[in-house]
């Protein structure tokens, strides 16, 4: 685990002294909607936010390779028409790595893989708020599947739909299901 960084550091190095001059950075903000698959909640109840930077490196005319570091807010909570008070608030630092196609001079969509690194898990059954971390697992892989749309040459809007490939947690089966919408803008 200790490599991890080193690694990742000297292959970004290696990757922009090869593509210096071709390459695209952004900063993007906006809101998750999100619920837990399994945990007999329905509906994309838990708001959050979603923010973080990204790095695009062409690998052909309509081809672009994509890295990303998000923080993003996930979790579930009951609604009124629920027997239960139920409110739970996960935050994870999200890594994806992505590939994005563009269909024309405007839309372009995104796809890939995500590391999802647990950063806090804490539930209110009614009774205020009680740290869960250590019965969640540090790390989450994700799929990811999304869509954008040029807004202008600087600016994009961007929906993102991810779901967990295996469980949150040792107990239960519970799976991390978010759609994300946010603003992106592109620094270079």
């Amino acid at each position: 685990m200790r490599y991890i960084f080193p690694l990742l550091t000297v292959f970004f190095i290696s990757v922009q002294s090869v593509c210096a001059q071709s390459f695209e950075a952004e900063v993007s903000a906006g809101l998750t909607a999100s619920q837990v698959s399994g945990d007999n909640l329905a509906g994309f109840n838990k708001a959050g936010f979603v923010g973080g930077a990204g790095v695009g490196f062409p690998v052909g005319e309509r081809w672009m390779l994509k890295s990303e570091v998000f923080f993003v807010q996930k979790g579930s909570r009951s609604t009124e028409k629920d027997p239960i008070f139920f409110k739970w608030s996960i935050a994870y630092l999200e890594i994806p790595l992505l590939m994005s196609f563009r269909l024309n001079e405007r839309f372009f969509i995104d796809g890939g893989l995500a590391a999802d690194l647990l950063v806090s898990s804490r539930v209110d059954y009614g009774a205020g708020w009680q740290k869960t971390n250590s019965a969640m697992y540090a790390l989450n892989p994700v799929w990811i599947l999304g869509l954008g749309y040029k807004l202008s040459d600087k600016i994009a809007f961007k929906a993102r739909h991810s779901y967990s490939l295996t469980r949150t947690n040792p107990a239960q089966n519970h799976y991390n299901n978010t759609v994300a919408v946010y603003l992106s803008l592109m620094l270079k």
